[in-house]
Order: structure tokens, then sequence, then C-alpha cells
């Protein structure tokens, strides 16, 4: 792929792996008590992420290869998970 198709892509990913959960997280900010349905992931999990939402930023890895190694980090509200995934996504294999 060209560079402007791999850099498109990267920031375009809609799948993010929790690493943590806010203290307010899925709790009704008035009362502080916990929605009816409950946290919609914990962390570890797997979920679809807004395409244009959140706080993304890029962090480059130490010691690695600095034209492939980065980290993608995401702020986002709780009300914006769209959906916990099952299984893990990085064992799924595309082919184009």
């Amino acid at each position: 792929m060209v560079e402007e198709t791999k850099e498109t892509e990267k920031w375009q990913n809609m799948v993010a792996k929790v690493i943590f959960i806010g203290p307010l997280a899925f709790k009704h900010r008035d009362t502080m008590a916990s929605w009816p349905e409950g946290s919609w992931c914990s962390v570890g999990d797997y979920i679809r992420v807004p395409k244009w939402g959140g706080d993304r930023w890029e962090v480059k890895v130490p010691g690695e290869d600095a034209h492939e190694a980065s980290a993608l980090f995401m702020v986002l509200n709780d009300h914006e998970v769209i959906a916990q995934l099952t299984g893990d996504p990085l064992k799924v294999r595309a082919f184009l």
C-alpha cells in the first residue's frame, strides 16, 4: 500500500482494546448510580469505537523500527462505546 493509504487506515481503525476505565464510566452523572444495564466493557476487552469520536494520539515505541513502531491511543466517553467484540480481532486474517 502507498504511504497515504497506510496512514489513512491507521487513523480510521475502529477497533480498540480497553486499557483503563475511569471511575465515572457507566454511571449516571448526577447521582453516580451505575447504569441499569451495567458496564458495556471491561479492561482487556476489544470494543468498536466511533470512526470520528474520541481524542486520538500516537506514541513511538522505543527500541523499534521508526517506520513501523508506534502505538495509537484514544480517550472516549463511555456512551461512545459502540459494542464489545467477542474473540480476539488480532487473530482475524483478511485477504485483499
